[in-house]
């Protein structure tokens, strides 16, 4: 009776084992559906190295297109970039990185254009700007900030074009730059500002060029320099002057060289020199001056070169020489 049980345990386990081999076997090891894949619909994982072989991209393409997740590596082995691809455009959320492997930008993309928010990231972490797409396009508010977190720009775009207010700022916060865009021109009036606060320049654009009456300032509140700009040509009466405030110099620019009788002066109002300019060059009559204010030297220039009869003057005021300077020719 004990070898009929033992005879029986052992049949037993002889048919489990054949059923379980038949129900378990895989599939994919059949030949038969191998042979009847459709690869139209079945993607391939596919890896692109770079010519030292280290692997450039890796993620699945169907009908040669890229499918699914993929990476990009540097040559150095770092992460570039993952997201996900739909018959070969971006699609969805990605991630980019830096050298250092942390991320630098992510955003959505529908049918490889970017939409929506993007953010831009320092190394640390810290935002560093958001932008806004529309199917590729810059549109709307942005903003970029300094690794410490303090804002640096803001700006607006529409339909990809600088548009409306612009605004910079140093890391303290201090305004650095302020004026207006239409279609990615620079329109209106437009100010500049030192890191104190103190306005270094203040100038008028039309169609994106500097026109109408600019100064500029030193740091220390005075005025550097006056004058008019045409079409980013200066023009008409120009001054300039020394960080004290007192007048440096000023005569008169034609399509921005000078042209006409300029004065010019030290830091304590004493004249130095005057005279007739063409072409930004000393052209006609000319005077020097000692440092008293003094006559000193007159005479005439063509082209920057001192020509003819000059007179010549002791510091007291009394007639010299006078010196005949004859041409090259």
């Amino acid at each position: 009776m004990k070898n009929y049980w033992l005879l029986f345990l052992f049949q037993s386990i002889l048919i489990a084992a054949a059923v379980f081999n038949i129900s378990f076997k895989p599939e994919a090891l059949a030949v038969k559906n191998v042979a009847t894949t459709d690869w139209t619909i079945t993607p391939i994982y596919s890896k692109i190295y770079f010519d030292n072989g280290v692997i450039k991209e890796e993620g699945p393409l169907l009908n040669a297109q890229k499918t699914g997740w993929w990476k990009t590596y540097a040559v150095d082995e770092v992460l570039v970039s993952i997201g996900k691809y739909k018959k070969g455009l971006e699609k969805g959320y990605w991630k980019y990185y830096n050298a250092e492997g942390s991320r630098a930008e992510e955003g959505n993309y529908e049918e490889g254009e970017k939409v929506g928010v993007w953010k831009k990231l320092y190394p640390n972490g810290q935002l560093a700007g958001k932008e806004f797409y529309d199917t590729g396009v810059k549109e709307g508010f942005w903003k970029s900030y300094y690794e410490n977190g303090n804002i640096k720009s803001e700006s607006y775009f529409g339909n990809d074009l600088k548009e409306g207010y612009w605004k910079e700022y140093f890391n303290n916060g201090v305004l650095r730059k302020q004026g207006g865009y239409s279609n990615n021109i620079r329109i209106g009036f437009w100010e500049s500002r030192y890191e104190s606060g103190q306005t270094e320049l203040e100038v008028n654009w039309n169609l994106g060029k500097q026109n109408g009456w600019a100064k500029r300032f030193f740091e220390n509140g005075k005025v550097k320099w006056v004058g008019e700009f045409e079409n980013d040509q200066k023009t008409g009466l120009w001054k300039y002057y020394h960080s004290n405030g007192k007048l440096m110099e000023e005569g008169y620019f034609s399509e921005n060289v000078k042209v006409g009788w300029w004065r010019f002066w030290d830091e304590n109002r004493n004249i130095l020199e005057e005279g007739d300019y063409a072409n930004n060059l000393k052209s006609g009559f000319y005077k020097t001056y000692y440092s008293d204010s003094m006559l000193k030297t007159e005479g005439y220039y063509i082209n920057n070169e001192p020509t003819g009869e000059w007179r010549y003057y002791k510091e007291n005021g009394e007639f010299d020489r006078i010196i005949k300077i004859e041409d090259d020719e």
